[in-house]
């Protein structure tokens, strides 16, 4: 089991030979790299006002309407977090029907729990409560062929009867209760784009004394409050039109776009770097069965970049490429040796046999983590930037 939750490319080499410690915590204050904040009457005021001078609108022809979007995101000083989503969408046709007649939601169970607190089916008069029944729990590649992966879960929850006219209320938490890196955390965040939305709110929470950044894009800055020994960052918005053509385009490259709202507790590249490294490097370490291969795929090669080309057409087309979502299958790949054995393997995995066998070989690699997608910030170092390796 494993681990979980550019165009410019970052490489890593640097940070592998001399990576400061993962430990590390950051000592900068909280900050935003966006300044300014929304009051929360003036913002009141505004929606109370754009209510009272415009006719509203008619949503007859979309396929759904959220009447409520709301995303609670909780961090703890150790690295875990919590996150929850409370959802209420009007269906309005039969597209909508097909969007909302089965919910599906992704973890790792490595280092998750994902909890479907309730879903709630209301009609004309009535309402009803999805059973505990309509709720599977499986392992799409596990039960695929590539058993390795069966980490990798989905929850699916059957929403019987949905018809147009109907209203589903969901509440779904996502706990991660190992954290990838100890101490540190990160988080991104977009505001829906391709629906009408009355009503949609973000609120992260994080630990008053916890020293991290904030980035948001252009009109997005929060109310920010103290709580406690909590740290409250609220965004509160709404989306009343659709734009077909911006849709569209996030559909075709939904990673080129950069998110509204991302947090990290990572002071810079260097301590990244240092965090991810040594998880790759000691998988990475060639055993006796990884060597044996490595010799026979390079017999008779005589120069260094001969040898090159044979592993790597050997990785490239006899390792079968499963393709695992980056941030749930994990940053942390499974060993040479078992991927090897395996004959298949994500991305992560690939580059980690690649590497072993070039060893083998007496050649050293180093891995890159990049975006294939968007721009690298320099200034703000987040794994979540990546989604690549």
């Amino acid at each position: 089991m494993r681990m979980i939750h550019i165009r410019r490319t970052i490489f890593l080499a640097l940070f592998i030979a001399g990576g400061v410690p993962c430990s590390l915590v950051g000592t900068l204050h909280a900050q935003s790299m966006q300044a300014g904040t929304i009051d929360p009457a003036e913002q009141e005021s505004k929606i109370a006002s754009l209510n009272s001078t415009q006719d509203k609108p008619d949503y007859s022809h979309e396929p759904y309407v959220f009447e409520r979007f709301f995303t609670q995101a909780a961090f703890q000083k150790d690295g875990t977090s919590r996150d929850d989503l409370q959802v209420v969408v009007n269906v309005l046709s039969e597209a909508g029907v097909q969007r909302f007649g089965q919910l599906v939601f992704a973890y790792n169970s490595s280092n998750q729990k994902l909890e479907v607190i309730s879903v709630e089916i209301r009609k004309a008069g009535s309402s009803s409560f999805t059973s505990a029944s309509a709720v599977r729990d499986v392992a799409p590649l596990g039960s695929g062929g590539a058993p390795a992966y069966s980490d990798y879960r989905e929850k699916r929850i059957t929403v019987p009867g949905l018809r147009p006219g109907d209203t589903v209320a969901y509440h779904i938490a996502r706990a991660t209760t190992i954290p990838l890196a100890p101490e540190q955390f990160w988080f991104e965040h977009d505001f829906v784009k391709d629906a009408i939305v009355l009503d949609e709110q973000l609120e992260i929470s994080v630990p008053r004394n916890r020293a991290i950044k904030l980035k948001t894009g252009l009109g997005a800055a929060p109310v920010i409050s103290d709580e406690g020994e909590r740290r409250i960052y609220r965004w509160k918005r709404s989306h009343l039109t659709r734009d077909a053509e911006a849709a569209e385009k996030n559909k075709r490259a939904p990673e080129s776009q950069v998110p509204a709202v991302q947090i990290t507790t990572f002071e810079n590249w260097r301590e990244v770097g240092g965090c991810y490294a040594p998880l790759v490097r000691e998988r990475a370490i060639p055993d006796a069965n990884v060597r044996a291969k490595a010799e026979e795929l390079t017999h008779g090669r005589g120069t260094e970049l001969e040898k090159i080309e044979a592993l790597y057409d050997f990785v490239a087309t006899k390792v079968r490429t499963i393709n695992v979502p980056f941030s749930l299958g994990g940053y942390v790949a499974h060993a040479a040796s078992e991927t090897l054995t395996n004959e298949y393997g994500d991305p992560n995995d690939k580059h980690v046999l690649l590497e072993a066998l070039l060893e083998a070989a007496g050649i050293r690699a180093f891995p890159a983590l990049i975006s294939s997608g968007r721009d690298l910030d320099p200034e703000f170092a987040s794994p979540g930037e990546f989604n690549h390796l």
